[in-house]
């Protein structure tokens, strides 16, 4: 067990400096959604406002709103989004702190500090403090709501913590269902039910409503997360849909989310009738959408490079290959490489697999009801079109149970 934490503080402390280190490299600027966050944040800064601001009632759509908000914010305080990397570096050893108390809490301390070592050992988990993404705050707060509520005792103001962090959290990335059907399930599995976990969902509800009505406002109505739902529906029910993000479908006239003078209807009306259009689809595809959806998994688990995008570039990988703008062996350079940079992911995988079925009997247990997020995370995401990062917010329990799966290969065997 020594030479376990001996390991684990020193993968730490090599991992937490190769952070520090690239936070003071120069990439050039942000691009894709990270981009996007960026430049509303300024033009919301530059107006003197927060977002949304008027002008965004007719934008395409609101885009992680508390994202750009606390862009805003960093701007108003500092003057600049350096200290971005700063706050997302805490929030990533925060996220490791979780996983490590979570581990330890249903697991073992020895297969908690294996979790650490894989959390570290991730290629994403290096990169992800340098960009402006949606992923890591939201991870972090739903984490540590989850943390409040079956780790944190019988404490009141816990519960109250935890709904307001994962209000936040849904302002940030519209997934705090995830969490929400998890923890409740907890209550479920190990018949704990407490009157004062209703305190979090009510915490939760107060919190959104500020957040709304906050907007309303500007928007003249309730606003508390991305409008993005229809937009992203439609993108994987329509009949050139292939599984992944196609940003530029909304342009092509001969597509059923193509809208005629879509200048002049509200982001809340674009999006409805996308995702009317999307159900109408879908209702008359069903088999064709059935497909698509058994065809994401795959694509969701594909890899584990996206948060080096700061450093190599982003670009549509799957879409231009889909239209024909890789040949097949660009396509196939590009994914080596991304396979590559992902050797550590399918390495945790393998001792996922592996923990499944050595340790099947748990599954069923409550060292299982932690996979509870993953398997609603899965359900949930591919109803809509998915990129291999789309999977960051619920891997976590993946990389528990492949630690339990490295502490059955490397020391039950030795007995």
């Amino acid at each position: 067990m020594g030479k376990l934490k001996l390991t684990a503080w020193v993968v730490g402390c090599i991992w937490l400096l190769a952070q520090i280190v690239l936070m003071f490299c120069h990439f050039g600027p942000q691009q894709g959604d990270w981009g996007t966050y960026i430049m509303l944040a300024h033009r919301c800064y530059d107006a003197g406002e927060w977002y949304p601001i008027k002008c965004d009632l007719y934008s395409e759509y609101i885009f992680a709103p508390g994202l750009v908000n606390l862009l805003i914010a960093e701007f108003r305080l500092f003057g600049s989004l350096f200290v971005n990397k700063v706050l997302y570096l805490f929030l990533n050893i925060g996220v490791l702190i979780n996983i490590f108390l979570l581990a330890k809490h249903f697991f073992s301390e020895r297969i908690a500090y294996i979790a650490s070592i894989l959390y570290c050992a991730l290629y994403v988990n290096w990169f992800i403090a340098l960009s402006a993404n949606t992923e890591l705050p939201f991870l972090f707060l739903a984490l540590s709501a989850v943390s409040l509520c079956v780790l944190g005792g019988d404490k009141a103001w816990k519960f109250v913590l935890a709904g307001i962090l994962l209000g936040l959290a849904n302002w940030i990335r519209p997934l705090a269902v995830i969490f929400v059907v998890s923890i409740i399930t907890y209550y479920f599995v190990t018949r704990k039910w407490t009157w004062k976990l209703s305190l979090a969902g009510v915490a939760m509800i107060a919190t959104v409503l500020l957040i709304g009505f906050s907007a309303k406002r500007n928007l003249g109505r309730l606003c508390f997360q991305s409008t993005t739902s229809g937009f992203n529906l439609i993108m994987t029910a329509n009949d050139k849909a292939f599984g992944g993000v196609d940003a530029n479908i909304w342009e092509d006239p001969t597509s059923i989310a193509y809208i005629e003078n879509e200048q002049q209807k509200t982001c809340f009306e674009k999006d409805s009738i996308r995702m009317a259009r999307a159900i109408a689809w879908i209702e008359l595809n069903p088999i064709r959408y059935a497909e698509l959806y058994i065809k994401k998994i795959p694509i969701l688990l594909a890899e584990d490079s996206w948060s080096d995008q700061r450093i190599f570039g982003s670009e549509q990988f799957m879409y231009k290959y889909q239209h024909g703008l890789y040949s097949k062996s660009d396509f196939a350079k590009r994914l080596m490489f991304k396979l590559l940079k992902s050797i550590p992911y399918y390495v945790m995988l393998l001792l996922f697999a592996y923990s499944l079925w050595k340790n099947r009997n748990d599954i069923f247990t409550i060292k299982g009801w932690i996979l509870t997020f993953f398997v609603v995370g899965m359900l949930l995401t591919c109803l809509y079109p998915v990129q291999p990062r789309y999977h960051y917010p619920f891997m976590f329990p993946l990389i528990i149970w492949a630690a339990s799966g490295a502490d059955t290969l490397i020391y039950k065997k030795r007995y």
